[in-house]
């Protein structure tokens, strides 16, 4: 069929004329039926063939569609034009019954998908179970072939790894990633408040009771803040930041203004008083976390992005300043302060770039031993100098921190204490970070250091900031103890300290811290707590040290305790020199 097809004109041509010269050119029948197969050669076209050909193609899409495989287990259509099934293998029937016509699985009509040969991917959802299907329109047929496959076991583990990316895997609350989500996510016409609480000193309780325990702690709280959540509509959703920080996300309606406008009252009372309420008993002792917390306000679209970003400025304000709660809109000059971080962090990296005048410099504030009445050591405490301005660290020493400074600042300080203290018998301090710690190269520095100047490192103090990260670095500060330094712990009493924790270390000195030593004349109570840590050191044998010494009264008492040593203004100030009297200003 197909050569009779391919050679039809030349055949139809070719029979014409024998037909003619067959009638011997009489005029009849036979002659007629010569002269018309001539001419549709000529033409290009005859009825006959035409036939033939519609009866080929109908085969052929019969054959095509008896091709098909019927027992397939996936299901598989084959729409006509108008989108009427025109096959469908039993596995179509059983597993997805509801579909009768193309409309029932795209809009697109099936004309177009045939006439432009369009193939289109969707997916289809039936008794729980999910089918991508592919349909394609085949022109030279006038078909829409469609062809499935079960996806449902794919669908589920991209849910669930959907779920494992917005899902903190301890407590089963959102994280970070979620609440960004749903912040960007929120209705237009509602307001959004952000509270995030901040557990104060949780590494702690992973140190001191082991990770198993704060985990418990953490999911106790997840749990806490979800019963919290069910008094009080506005909270719309919890989540679990990262290790000790949680967040609240709440929706007011514009009619609810006046509500979002006194959260910072309301709900700060209330968690705070969930969390006084709130223990978790390990063994025979009760914990009870203290928490910083920190609030945001959206009350337009365009605020709502900046929402968890204003409420972490808030918390980092929270932790700095030593408060307990605060509401971002009640930083007035955080815009300024960002631009005094930024000028002084250009300011540390010129000093240590060598482009700057200024400089880092270390100035020395005597140590007096109450007992034998003297000045015995020194402590190095960090300035900046530019020409006749001299700056204390307060200033500076956050943003050094956050850029990493710390140890060069370190480094600076105990080099200028060694050119200061050689050829003298005083022993000095110098303050050590966790960044300082964590520095592979630091232990090396101070001993070539050392080496250089023949001195002896007993001589060295290495006051280490008792906070929750000092604890990691234990096998380092015993390690400095076996060089020959002595280790004393700065601004001791203010948090939460271990005692058996503290007896590890091997401490040599505990520096009292001055919040506890400003009031000690007038406040019973703090003058109890000085008096419960001298106590404690007697037994450990470790020597204790009163900070902030700042007037007569402050040194007569401090006198009448079994404190060792005092420093403060009342003895000297830090100066440039080192100043080896006592001499009451």
């Amino acid at each position: 069929m197909q050569n009779l097809q391919k050679n039809e004109k030349f055949l139809r041509a070719f029979l014409g004329f024998v037909v003619i010269f067959l009638s011997n050119g009489d005029f009849n029948i036979i002659s007629l039926v010569g002269v018309a197969m001539v001419l549709t050669a000529i033409a290009g076209y005859c009825p006959l063939y035409a036939g033939l050909h519609v009866n080929e193609n109908v085969a052929l899409e019969n054959e095509f569609l008896n091709y098909l495989p019927k027992n397939n287990p996936e299901p598989i259509f084959v729409f006509d034009h108008n989108g009427s099934i025109i096959f469908q293998n039993e596995a179509s029937k059983i597993i997805l019954p509801k579909i009768l016509s193309f409309i029932d699985i795209s809009n697109n009509t099936p004309q177009e998908m045939i006439t432009a040969k369009k193939t289109i991917s969707l997916k289809y959802t039936h008794n729980n179970t999910t089918y991508l299907i592919k349909a394609i329109g085949v022109t030279d047929k006038k078909f829409i072939l469609a062809y499935g496959f079960n996806i449902t076991d794919i669908e589920k583990s991209k849910e669930e790894l959907r779920v494992q990316t917005i899902t903190d895997p301890l407590t089963k609350l959102g994280n970070r990633v979620k609440i960004i989500q749903d912040i960007a996510q929120h209705k237009k016409d509602h307001h959004l408040a952000l509270i995030l609480i901040d557990l104060v000193k949780f590494s702690q309780i992973n140190s001191f009771f082991g990770h198993e325990k704060g985990d418990a702690f953490l999911i106790k709280i997840a749990h806490e803040l979800q019963k919290f959540q069910k008094n009080f509509p506005h909270v719309r959703s919890i989540y679990h930041l990262r290790g000790n920080t949680f967040a609240l996300l709440m929706a007011f309606e514009k009619k609810e203004q006046n509500d979002i406008a006194t959260l910072q009252v309301d709900y700060k009372e209330k968690i705070f008083a969930l969390f006084e309420n709130f223990k978790l008993r390990i063994g025979d002792v009760s914990i009870r976390s203290q928490i910083n917390v920190a609030l945001a306000k959206s009350l337009s679209q365009e605020d709502a992005k900046d929402l968890l970003n204003h409420a972490e400025t808030a918390l980092s304000e929270v932790k700095q300043g030593m408060l307990h709660f605060l509401c971002y809109d009640e930083i007035a000059d955080i815009n300024e302060r960002y631009k005094n971080n930024i000028a002084w962090a250009g300011k540390l990296r010129d000093v240590f770039d060598g482009q700057s005048s200024a400089k880092i410099s270390a100035f020395f504030q005597p140590i007096y031993n109450l007992h034998t009445k003297k000045i015995e050591k020194f402590e190095c405490l960090v300035r900046y100098v530019d020409g006749e301005k001299i700056t204390s660290p307060i200033h500076f020493l956050n943003v050094a921190k956050q850029i990493n400074y710390l140890p060069k600042i370190t480094r600076s300080m105990f080099t200028q204490a060694l050119e200061i203290f050689e050829g003298t018998d005083y022993e000095f301090s110098i303050n050590i970070t966790t960044q300082d710690l964590a520095d592979k190269d630091f232990a090396a520095f101070l001993q070539i250091a050392l080496e250089a100047k023949k001195m002896d490192a007993s001589r060295v103090v290495l006051e280490i900031l008792e906070d929750e990260d000092m604890y990691e670095h234990i096998e380092k500060i015993l390690a400095f103890k076996k060089q020959g330094f002595r280790i004393a712990v700065d601004d001791f009493g203010v948090g939460y300290s271990n005692f058996q924790k503290l007896q590890q270390l091997q401490l040599d000195y505990i520096k009292i811290d001055a919040s506890l030593i400003k009031n000690i004349a007038t406040n019973k109570k703090d003058l109890s707590i000085v008096k419960s840590i001298c106590t404690y050191a007697k037994t450990i044998g470790v020597k204790t040290i009163a900070e902030f010494v700042a007037d007569e009264a402050i040194f007569d008492t401090v006198s009448q305790t079994q404190i060792d040593y005092a420093q403060g203004y009342f003895i000297a100030e830090p100066r440039a020199i080192l100043q080896e009297e006592f001499i009451r200003e």
